[in-house]
Order: structure tokens, then C-alpha cells, then sequence
């Protein structure tokens, strides 16, 4: 896979990923995330994840719970009180 969404001096050339995780033909590790802005005061972060092979759907389902509930406390130290 070549991605050029990184911004780099080249194209990222995806040799393996596993979870959330990506490496490039160099074996430099990505996690595929971002921010996009939401205006002048807001943004949201966020996270590409993909179902590793041998996990099962409902293994999966719960990692992305956990991940999305992880996240959500994270968001909610920076929410106006």
C-alpha cells in the first residue's frame, strides 16, 4: 500500500500493520490518527483501527470498546466543565 496522506518528502509505503498499528519498508512504526478541526476552538482526534487477522469478531468488538471508552475519558479532561 502507498498512502500519501503522511507528510513526508516521499510516498509511505506500508510494508505490515497490525491493530491500529502500521510500518513502513523502513520498519519506522505509524499509528494511523489524526485531528481535524472543528472550528476555532474544537477539534477531534482520531483513530484508525482495523481488525487484526485470528482475532475473532468478538474479540474485536470488545478491544474497540475498551479503545472507545479509553478515548472518551481522555475527551472528557478536556470538555468544558
Amino acid at each position: 500500500m502507498i498512502s500519501t496522506s503522511y507528510t513526508r518528502g516521499h510516498p509511505l509505503v506500508v510494508e505490515r500493520g497490525s491493530g491500529a498499528a502500521i510500518w513502513d519498508i523502513d520498519g519506522k512504526e505509524y499509528l494511523p490518527t489524526r485531528v481535524i478541526s472543528r472550528g476555532e476552538k474544537s477539534s477531534e482526534y482520531m483513530v484508525d483501527f482495523c481488525q487484526p487477522p485470528g482475532i475473532s469478531e468478538a474479540e474485536f468488538k470488545q478491544q474497540r470498546a475498551s479503545l472507545r471508552k479509553e478515548l472518551d475519558n481522555i475527551k472528557s479532561h478536556f470538555e468544558p466543565k
